[in-house]
Order: C-alpha cells, then structure tokens, then sequence
C-alpha cells in the first residue's frame, strides 16, 4: 500500500463510524511488509532483496533501471 492510500483507507472507517474492534483488527491484524527507499532514488528493496521502481519491480536481471 502506498503511503498516499492510507489516509483514504483510515478515512474510509472514521467515517462510518465502524466499531472500534473491527478498525482494530483492519489496521492492526492484517500482515504487514517492510521495504527499505534508497534516498534520493525511485529504487527500494524489499524483505527478498527484490528491487522495485516507483511503481514496478525492477527486473533481477537488468544492468540499468
């Protein structure tokens, strides 16, 4: 999920006022990954070491992104 989706997907629950249990478990009982940017790139990488551009994996096998 991108950083931008959240506040939609938090918004989206405030206001419906869903009870507090379900909002719990939306936010916080789902699995959640990690990906570590490379300042001043478009480049992360990701858990497995796959590498990702703004929006698509970069393939393994490229010598240039």
């Amino acid at each position: 999920m991108k950083w931008s989706a959240i506040s939609l997907l938090i918004g989206k629950y405030f206001d419906k006022r869903v009870p507090r249990n379900i909002l719990n478990s939306q936010l916080f009982d789902r699995p959640v990954e990690g990906a570590h940017k490379f300042d001043g790139t478009n480049v992360g990488k990701d858990q497995d070491g796959m590498l990702y551009g703004r929006n698509k994996m970069i393939n393994p096998n490229s010598a240039s992104y």
